[in-house]
């Protein structure tokens, strides 16, 4: 079950997110049926992700950024976000589907 309140709890050093289905919109049912193999399902959010949001710097900063916040945002300014937005959006809807995973990320100097 998916529960869309970012709700995490901490288990053996993995945080896993549960996400309510239907809350923003997003059928991870589909995307991540749970008989396709981990592969098929990481495979799936990343093209999910990759075509429903356009990669640009965004247009606002949001202080709180997990994947309703995120999606929320792609749907209310079309343009997109940047690399960085891109990654946290694809780890949290990972792990919402139980894939354990980590996302590494520059930060420029200036």
């Amino acid at each position: 079950m998916l529960c869309l309140s970012s709700c995490a709890s901490n288990s053996d050093s993995y945080i896993t997110k549960n996400y309510e289905q239907n809350v923003a919109n997003l059928d991870l049912d589909a995307i991540a049926a749970e008989q396709k193999s981990t592969w098929e399902k990481a495979v799936g959010l990343a093209i999910f992700v990759a075509k429903n949001i356009p990669h640009d710097n965004q247009k606002e900063w949001l202080d709180e950024r997990n994947a309703i916040t995120l999606w929320e945002y792609s749907r209310r300014i079309p343009t997109g976000f940047n690399c960085r937005w891109h990654a946290t959006l694809l780890s949290e809807l990972l792990l919402s589907v139980g894939i354990e995973n980590r996302f590494v990320t520059c930060l420029p100097e200036d």
